[in-house]
């Protein structure tokens, strides 16, 4: 199955290394933001980056599906949490709804940060990455793997569940568990069959380890580029501290 990348724009172009580091970044600059106005403001990028490079998300569209389904039961959690630890209806309902926006604000950015770096990052660029940070030869390929397969994973999922709804199968059945052996089962076995011919493919390639990787280095443009980043990322934080 062919795995779509994005191989245009400026996102595209950038050093799979210097991306790399960007998304550490990004994912330590979004769990230390306390507020709102911080989480906001990383949101907004990211959807700025994921629309001004025209990048598909494709499949993974179904992972926002979720997120948006548990945003009451999230906001419910945390409000019942700060209600039995202050009693105050209120206040519970206040700092409940801010940490509970803030909890589904950080996964969504986490979440668009990855897809962009996946669509726009080939399987041999994100292993060139992953060496060029000192990893192993076979770790670097187990993750390479892992991050590059996982848009095929969820088009399995949607053509199994597409397949199981033209047998009668509805979204309200996915709360009832004898439901979910016809969804678990197909794609138990779709996934046993993507893993046998990955390994044939890597037996017919030699093995693992034998294909050799370009050495990255990471020049002063690179540099530029993760300060122009973290210069972006710490602006709330700057009006957070003027405020």
């Amino acid at each position: 199955m062919k795995i779509f990348i994005h191989k245009k724009g400026f996102l595209a172009s950038l050093n799979p290394l210097t991306k790399l580091v960007c998304l550490v970044i990004l994912t330590v600059m979004t769990f230390f933001s306390p507020t709102v106005l911080e989480v906001s403001f990383l949101f907004i990028v990211m959807l700025l980056l994921l629309v001004f490079n025209r990048i598909r998300i494709g499949n993974m569209k179904w992972l926002f599906i979720p997120i948006a389904a548990s945003i009451p039961a999230t906001l419910a959690v945390f409000i019942l949490s700060y209600w039995m630890e202050t009693r105050l209806a209120l206040p519970a309902i206040q700092r409940g709804c801010v940490e509970g926006f803030l909890f589904i604000g950080r996964l969504s950015i986490l979440l668009i940060g990855n897809i962009i770096f996946v669509r726009t990052t080939d399987f041999r660029q994100l292993s060139e990455a992953l060496s060029a940070i000192g990893l192993p030869s076979i770790p670097v390929l187990l993750l390479a793997t892992v991050f590059r397969f996982f848009p095929v994973l969820l088009d399995e999922v949607k053509r199994v569940f597409e397949v199981q709804r033209m047998r009668g199968l509805r979204f309200r059945h996915l709360f009832i568990p004898k439901y979910w052996l016809p969804l678990a089962l197909p794609f138990l076995i779709v996934t046993i069959q993507r893993a046998y011919e990955l390994a044939i493919s890597l037996y017919l390639r030699g093995g693992i380890g034998t294909t050799k990787l370009t050495k990255l280095s990471f020049g002063v443009q690179d540099a530029l580029i993760v300060v122009a980043m973290s210069g972006i990322m710490l602006v709330p934080k700057m009006i957070s501290a003027l405020i």
